[in-house]
């Protein structure tokens, strides 16, 4: 290097800056994930491990490679930000954590380190540096998956090409889970969207209507479906404001898009609670409908079985109430969870989805419960259609309307806002 430093301002350099222990760099890096993944944040790591240390001590002393690990030290201290965090790692390797920085940022801090790294010489030594990089969340979702990839490909490097930079291509990993922190960002950002899943007639091959499903999309661009977050949306009061959001913004798309048939949109939470809130709420929802510019008659209200626990004589006044507003109600997932003929019977659907339980499991008696509903008046849909075989078994109970992955993806659509 440039200037020449002493081993004793070194070594106080070292305790001073320098974390030396491996247990305390782990910790560390362990709070910053869970703070990056409260805030949606990037991360990325560096391990920079000096090649062939132990040809070093052995060749010219361990005095040397003392001095090589002391002048990387003092590299690392006068390069980085007082937010990052660097520390002796195991061996001959030192690990970096540079808090809010994506893999762009990590390739300057990178560019910056090795032109210092370079000028080191002691004695007759000119050491060479591998350095890996890693990011969060991109390459792992936790310390352990982290440290392993960033340590993989250092060794991979340093038998392969010593003394090179490398990146951890991108990892086959499960992506992260939504926090509710991130949801509710996604609220105040507006960015919690509708999407449309045609139902169609199979007999005419038009399109009957759209089921209305929530998706919320990140920052990164990522649309996240419900079933990532609804569990965790129910388990607080904070559901009824995205169900709010998401029927205003559906009426919105079906009204300026002209969108054909019906729109079948789940009955916001706050209804299946029974206050007396709840019939104020079926009011507002109506004025929202019509102040839309869309018909009652063309929505269509799901009664979702897994939420329904209520006392079957309420639900079947909340459904009284809503069919003398022109609205039409469905019974979803009928057969599964909390279904009962007698809920069937009280609350009397305009039309009743089959869930796909019945496809995957119960065949044999679904021909017997689809001409039943059929006997009694009911419009049947089925769900959750995926294969060729499913549509030809719907033909077969003459069962025309349909929905599902073979039939069409949800898909989300926007309208401009201004």
């Amino acid at each position: 290097m440039s200037r020449k430093i002493s081993t004793l301002s070194l070594l106080d350099l070292y305790k001073e800056t320098l974390i030396s222990s491996t247990d305390c760099m782990r910790n560390i890096l362990k709070k910053l994930l869970f703070l990056h993944e409260r805030y949606n944040r990037e991360l990325s790591l560096l391990l920079l491990d000096v090649d062939n240390l132990r040809s070093i001590n052995r060749n010219y002393g361990y005095s040397t490679g003392t001095d090589i690990l002391l002048h990387v030290a003092d590299v690392l201290s006068s390069s980085l930000r007082k937010s990052d965090v660097a520390g002796k790692y195991k061996g001959s390797s030192f690990l970096v954590i540079l808090p809010e920085t994506d893999l762009s940022g990590a390739t300057r801090v990178v560019t910056k380190l090795k032109r210092k790294l370079s000028r080191i010489q002691i004695g007759n030594v000119s050491p060479s540096v591998t350095i890996g990089v890693v990011s969060f969340p991109r390459d792992g979702m936790t310390t352990d998956q982290l440290l392993m990839r960033l340590e993989e490909i250092v060794a991979e490097t340093k038998r392969r090409s010593p003394g090179s930079t490398v990146f951890a291509p991108p990892a086959d990993i499960r992506p992260r889970a939504i926090t509710l922190f991130e949801l509710l960002d996604a609220f105040s950002e507006d960015r919690i969207l509708p999407a449309f899943q045609p139902i169609v007639n199979l007999k005419t091959g038009e399109t009957f209507g759209y089921e209305v499903l929530m998706r919320v999309r990140r920052r990164d661009g990522t649309v996240v479906p419900a079933g990532e977050f609804i569990t965790l949306l129910e388990r607080t009061s904070k559901i009824i404001m995205f169900e709010e959001r998401v029927i205003e913004k559906a009426l919105r798309v079906k009204a300026l898009r002209g969108l054909d048939g019906k729109v079948f949109i789940n009955l916001p939470a706050l209804i299946y609670q029974f206050t007396p809130k709840s019939d104020l709420k079926i009011r507002e929802i109506y004025t929202t409908v019509v102040e839309s510019g869309v018909c009652p008659r063309d929505v269509v209200f799901e009664i979702t079985e897994r939420k329904t626990i209520a006392d079957t004589e309420r639900l079947s006044e909340v459904v009284a109430q809503l069919k003398s507003l022109g609205f039409k109600v469905a019974l979803d997932d009928f057969g599964v969870e909390n279904s009962s003929i007698e809920k069937l019977l009280k609350v009397d659907p305009d039309f009743v989805k089959l869930n796909g339980f019945f496809l995957k499991e119960a065949k044999p008696i679904t021909r017997w419960i689809v001409m039943s509903l059929k006997k009694a008046g009911y419009t049947i849909i089925m769900e959750n259609l995926e294969t060729d075989e499913d549509i030809d078994f719907a033909r077969s109970l003459r069962v025309n309307l349909v929905q599902g992955f073979r039939i069409g993806e949800p898909r989300v659509m926007e309208v401009d806002n201004s």
